[in-house]
């Protein structure tokens, strides 16, 4: 008896979308090159990729820089709001979640029939609801602060494109930190700061990173983690394609487990991670998160002032000062910041000859007192918040005339 051939099907091939902040497109777009990811188009503030499934898993789990990750369910011309209404009506969405399950809509770009993003994200939920209605005769409910399944729509000029959030929300939020001072810093904006300043390749050659006024410890947490090659989704709890009827529980268990392997080799072999910060609540704070992160033992935060700034004993490989030091938001403290700027540039140019350095800083005008000739500038954004990573190289050449 002739045996009977089962035929397989083919993989299935996802149009993804990772979204960045805004001017880390190109950075991102590294990023996933280098996790072997197919990059197809790059944006100031996103990068287009495909893949089989496994290629949107391992962005949420592996990219430090992307905010989120969308998959691609349809795209399609919408210039009225009836276009956009009908263009979400046609997606089967009865194939990606049931009527039990909670949803919500967030919307990004503009389009000229738009008043604002609430009515297009009114819009798609009208057509969402219409279709499980139509078919179910029952919808599912919208819950906007903890939905089981999120949808992105991004608006162009004359088309839109829906995305499912199978992130789960902001990617910055790993999930290690419990503790923060005002305006913290974003997780992905730190290791987007971090790739900037090329910490992955001063920490291979066994350079340390330094942070003397390192508040929650995010700098040297995101560092340690990229040094440590510890996969920066490891501690999250939630993710958004839980409740999605595509998910592969098997695909993401063994993409977890390879990565907690990898984690456990690499912590061994660490460069020294050193912060510091005059105040001892704080110093106790960054300390709670490293622990939360797994990495207690790796680094090193002391109570002291910027003005002791100095490089970690019998350490002779140099590496990475790096701050985001208080920018001020009331007049009297200008004052004090120009001195504690002046301070740290001090100790940088009379104790890191041939170090890296850098401040993030939402008052550029204060990076001038550094005494140092930046080597470069870059702005990004902390929330509304529009700062400048201004970089140094430490040496008697670059040292303004005091």
């Amino acid at each position: 008896m002739a045996k009977t051939q089962i035929e397989k099907k083919a993989p299935i091939k996802y149009q993804f979308f990772a979204l960045t902040p805004q001017g880390a497109g190109p950075i991102a777009e590294q990023e996933l090159l280098e996790l072997g990811l197919a990059v197809t188009h790059t944006e100031s503030s996103g990068v287009a990729f495909e893949g089989q499934l496994a290629a949107g898993y391992t962005a949420i789990l592996w990219s430090r820089v992307a905010s989120r990750v969308g998959l691609l369910l349809s795209r399609f011309e919408a210039a009225s709001d009836a276009m956009l209404y009908q263009g979400a009506m046609e997606i089967a969405w009865e194939e990606h979640f049931a009527v039990p399950n909670t949803f919500a809509v967030d919307v990004t770009g503009a389009a000229s029939f738009v008043l604002n993003t609430k009515y297009a994200a009114q819009r798609v939920k009208d057509a969402v609801a219409d279709r499980f209605r139509d078919r179910f005769g029952a919808r599912p409910s919208v819950d906007t602060k903890n939905p089981d399944i999120r949808l992105l729509l991004h608006l162009g000029p004359k088309n839109a494109s829906i995305y499912l959030d199978i992130s789960g929300g902001g990617l910055h939020q790993r999930g290690y930190r419990e503790h923060t001072g005002p305006a913290p810093l974003r997780e992905n904006l730190a290791a987007i700061i971090l790739l900037r300043c090329g910490w992955p390749q001063i920490a291979r050659r066994g350079g340390a990173l330094l942070d003397p006024m390192c508040g929650s410890g995010t700098l040297l947490i995101e560092g340690a983690m990229m040094a440590a090659d510890i996969a920066p989704g490891l501690f999250r709890k939630k993710h958004g394609f839980e409740c999605w009827k595509g998910h592969d529980l098997q695909i993401w268990e063994n993409l977890i487990n390879n990565a907690r392997s990898k984690a456990r080799e690499k912590k061994r072999s660490l460069p020294p991670i050193v912060g510091g910060d005059k105040d001892p609540a704080v110093v106790k704070a960054a300390m709670k998160n490293a622990f939360r992160a797994g990495l207690a033992d790796f680094i090193v935060v002391r109570c002291r002032d910027v003005s002791l700034l100095a490089p970690p004993k019998n350490h002779y490989a140099g590496g990475l000062v790096i701050s985001n030091p208080p920018y001020g938001e009331r007049m009297g403290q200008l004052e004090d910041l120009e001195k504690l700027y002046s301070d740290f540039g001090r100790a940088l140019r009379e104790k890191f000859n041939g170090w890296k350095a850098a401040v993030f800083t939402a008052n550029p005008s204060l990076a001038g007192r550094m005494g140092i000739n930046p080597a470069s500038r870059d702005e990004y954004y902390n929330g509304p918040i529009a700062c400048q990573l201004v970089q140094y190289a430490v040496s008697p050449a670059n040292f303004e005339k005091q």
